[in-house]
């Protein structure tokens, strides 16, 4: 190892020495997912970097240790760097490990590791040596985004040039977009094609693959961005990033990149939908050619019916916020209630209809958004899976997991109801953390305390948004 990283400072001594590169800047999550940094003037990079990495006091980042032992310290991981295109004079930056700053031991609650935990744990099962994710980032462009919350007001506001109801003044005259009429708009109405083609070079430039980018549905300026598969931790990486390079872009465009799932009444969420792949060796572990239903093994069912069982559990993993359950409705092909399905995008688990050559066999799990913490929800998948398969889960009539292709609203009603919904709010998915968390704390790589710290601050953010007096409020009841 010590080889290792005395070549790899080598070539990058090299490289920054090429390109002028004059800092590095170290990045890491808290354990809800939000984004923090150090920086380092380059005369710090080398050797010792590495083995005795940056001191910073964790009892400031939200999940991490109280004042008293929150001593820790960043060890960059030399796999993840890149030339971060937003620094000026330029940076090369990547990911850290947060380790203990007494023991040097890695800290058993940072997500990076509990995802890293997740995917040891699925190779040490048998059932695979690799997990690929494939994450859909759905975000909108907004030209402008206000917001503000005291105790005697609230009030937001969003605005885009491209929506039919704009107030701004350079709105996109003559090609505003009609409410639900996005989905792949051309150019003048897709303003920002531009925009999302520059995002695309600076992704790339970070070694993360694009399938393609396109308008979505939404007229306010909805759009998409598709990467290609990546082994687990790769892709939870690639969320960060992709977010991060979406809003620091934007901010030099003038406008801002919004990721929450649903920041507008009666219009398209966001989700980000999770494309799944297992290998084994070169062998795709989710196709069987001899299964007829899609191609699916047995052991790809096992894995749908682990995500499906446990589902409920696993929102508060995959939809963590309040706003979450706001996108999670009826009417807008957001997924409501725990089934899957050939091609049916009403469903939790949808197997597409165009992956069916045996090295794409793949289904997406459709709850997801983008305020989760990808490496707790990517973790979260794995272990659900695993669950399934080990507990050797299937469909039945009790359960209706499916396969459903149809409209879930043809059935007859003594079958709809056997039918699990998702949460209907946090607190329901804190609640049912609570109650089913065994199957992510087996091979401990969820841990008691982390489960606890998650469900504390769900049920936090649930009351506290349940007491705040809501502007719609006023309009409804001030003169009663």
């Amino acid at each position: 190892m010590d080889n290792d990283i005395s070549e790899f400072v080598g070539r990058m001594q090299q490289f920054i020495e090429e390109q002028n590169i004059r800092f590095v800047d170290v990045k890491y999550t808290d354990l809800f997912g939000r984004l923090y940094h150090v920086t380092l003037p380059v005369s710090r990079f080398g050797e010792r970097l590495f083995s005795q990495g940056v001191g910073f006091d964790s009892s400031n980042i939200p999940g991490f240790l109280d004042v008293a032992s929150g001593d820790m310290i960043l060890v960059p991981d030399p796999e993840t760097f890149f030339v971060d295109p937003f620094f000026d004079p330029p940076a090369v930056s990547c990911f850290a490990t947060v380790m203990n700053a007494r023991t040097h031991k890695v800290f058993d609650g940072y997500p990076r590791e509990i995802l890293s935990r997740a995917v040891e744990y699925l190779k040490k099962s048998g059932i695979a040596d690799r997990a690929l994710f494939l994450p859909e980032f759905e975000f909108y462009l907004f030209n402008d985004a206000v917001f503000r919350t005291t105790k005697r007001s609230s009030a937001y506001f969003f605005d885009s040039i491209e929506a039919s109801w704009s107030d701004a003044e350079e709105r996109n005259h003559g090609y505003a977009i009609l409410d639900g009429k996005g989905y792949h708009i051309a150019p003048p109405a897709d303003v920002h094609f531009k925009f999302r083609s520059k995002l695309v070079e600076l992704i790339e430039s970070a070694d993360i693959p694009v399938r393609y980018h396109h308008h979505e549905v939404g007229e306010a300026a909805q759009e998409e961005i598709e990467i290609l598969p990546l082994d687990a931790l790769s892709a939870a990486d690639a969320v960060i990033l992709v977010k991060y390079f979406a809003r620091m872009l934007a901010k030099d465009y003038g406008i801002f990149a919004c990721f929450m799932p649903k920041p507008l009444y009666g219009a398209a969420g966001s989700g980000m939908h999770y494309h799944q792949i297992l290998l084994k060796g070169d062998k795709p572990v989710f196709y069987d050619d001899s299964t007829g239903y899609p191609n699916l093994s047995r052991i790809a069912t096992n894995y749908i019916c682990g995500l499906l069982t446990h589902g409920r559990a696993l929102a508060a993993l995959t939809n963590p916020t309040t706003n979450s359950f706001k996108r999670l409705v009826e009417g807008y092909e957001a997924p409501t209630r725990l089934f899957f399905g050939f091609a049916n995008r009403c469903a939790a688990v949808r197997i597409p209809r165009y992956a069916n050559l045996p090295n794409e066999k793949r289904f997406e799990y459709r709850p997801p958004d983008a305020t989760a913490n990808p490496y707790l929800a990517i973790a979260g998948m794995i272990m659900a899976g695993i669950d399934g398969i080990e507990r050797d889960i299937l469909p039945t009539e009790e359960n209706m997991f499916g396969p459903i292709n149809g409209s879930v609203d043809a059935l007859p009603e003594e079958k709809r109801a056997k039918i699990a919904s998702l949460p209907r709010n946090l607190l329901e998915a804190a609640d049912a953390l609570v109650s089913d968390h065994s199957f992510l704390t087996a091979g401990e790589v969820f841990s008691e305390a982390v489960i606890e710290k998650i469900v504390e601050k769900e049920k936090k953010e649930h009351k506290e948004l349940l007491l705040y007096p809501h502007p719609r409020e006023m309009e409804l009841y001030f003169d009663i």
